[in-house]
């Protein structure tokens, strides 16, 4: 109410103070120019509004300066042209200002239409990314059907050549599976980490520097093995995975993990990639240094771990799918003679996943499945597609071959 109501009061103040207070003090000329700015000030705040009250104010202006005489029988040429001048000048700035209201406030409308707008694609876009999650997520964890992601990265490790080429694709699937938008790759150069690989939004330096990131590299070089901080604001990334060389027991290349979708990144998504973590490690220590592992294995072409390190390895996969949190299953089977070993682990190798593992511990045949949390699917594939009959391994029995075998 107030605001309506505000520039008559002021109008009825400024104009009434002139006329009445001022009026006797006032040279003719200047009396004039202070009618036009009077008229300017009420066009410009007041758009047409302002406009009307300018022209009335300059009328009744020109009526006290011509008092007694009525002003339409007193006007002169001059005069009429003041009155036109100043109604064509209040007329434009009070169209202008009229003009800028409006397109501030069709600007505003837009503005509030655009924020809502964007609220509910922003909606839409955490909604697909959940759904999406549970998709994955399910995909992940069945082992009835090929792992979507799991076939991405062996079909990258069997068929890209350049390490570059390689690295690209690697984290392309990354973001498309686990929301990757930042990471690098480092090799071992002079035995120093050299930036080898950079992607989105990375932020690590070109050499990593002992002294600048001891606390991690020193427990990333004792265990070999994916190390995930508590703190990524802390230490600078998200997942760090090593690919070692296990005849040198050396990390030659280094994967960090350093930023995921922010509207992603929650327990879902860190799990999974997790997971992919684990696969990628498997798939390009294979890719990488396979005539390597063979020096390991019992079966040409094929890795299932000698007793001699069988334990020394299962040891350390187990202890890091634990402290992960990674679901995980052991199978056995006993052997009845050495030399079915070869067409055995030629059979489980078509018939299992890329990153499950086989290791001979005395006459049993282990197998260590992750990512598994039932085994009945795998001992029914087994059975129906090679013959094989398997039972579910225990942690306590583990133990107590693995004391045998020692």
């Amino acid at each position: 109410m107030i605001r309506k109501v505000l520039p008559f009061l002021e109008a009825i103040i400024l104009y009434g103070l002139t006329l009445s207070v001022l009026w006797p003090y006032i040279p003719e000329k200047v009396f004039f120019y202070m009618l036009t700015f009077y008229g300017v000030l009420f066009s410009f705040f007041y758009g047409i509004l302002g406009v009307v009250i300018s022209i009335l104010g300059l009328l009744i202006g020109m009526s006290r300066y011509y008092y007694p005489k009525l002003i339409l029988t007193s006007l002169k040429t001059d005069d009429f042209l003041i009155i036109v001048f100043n109604a064509g000048l209040f007329l434009l700035i009070g169209g202008i200002k009229q003009n800028i209201q409006q397109s501030i406030s069709a600007l505003n409308q837009s503005y509030h239409l655009a924020r809502e707008r964007i609220s509910s694609l922003t909606s839409q876009l955490v909604s697909i990314d959940i759904s999406y999650r549970r998709f994955l997520e399910e995909f992940f964890l069945r082992l009835d059907e090929p792992l979507y992601l799991y076939q991405e990265l062996r079909k990258m490790a069997a068929t890209t050549a350049d390490e570059n080429e390689l690295f690209a694709r690697l984290f392309f699937i990354l973001n498309r599976y686990c929301f990757v938008e930042g990471g690098c790759v480092y090799a071992r150069v002079h035995k120093k980490y050299h930036r080898f690989f950079k992607y989105g939004l990375s932020q690590m330096p070109e050499i990593l520097s002992e002294k600048d990131y001891h606390e991690w590299l020193e427990v990333l070089k004792e265990d070999k093995e994916i190390i995930s901080p508590t703190s990524i604001e802390k230490y600078g990334f998200i997942m760090a995975i090593p690919i070692v060389s296990r005849l040198v027991e050396r990390i030659n290349f280094l994967i960090l993990i350093e930023h995921i979708r922010y509207i992603a990144l929650n327990e879902d998504t860190l799990r999974q990639l997790k997971v992919a973590g684990f696969m990628v490690k498997l798939i390009l220590e294979r890719r990488f240094y396979a005539r390597e592992m063979a020096a390991y294995s019992l079966v040409p072409h094929i890795i299932v771990f000698k007793p001699q390190i069988a334990v020394k390895v299962l040891k350390e996969r187990l202890s890091f799918l634990k402290r992960m949190r990674i679901p995980y299953k052991l199978a056995y089977f006993r052997l009845e003679q050495r030399r079915d070993i070869a067409e055995i682990a030629t059979k489980l190798e078509v018939t299992l996943r890329e990153f499950d593992e086989k290791f001979i511990i005395g006459n049993w045949f282990i197998l260590l499945l992750p990512f598994t949390e039932d085994l009945v699917p795998v001992k029914r594939r087994l059975k129906e597609k090679i013959g094989l009959e398997i039972e579910e391994l225990d942690y306590e029995h583990l133990q107590k071959l693995m004391v045998v075998e020692h």
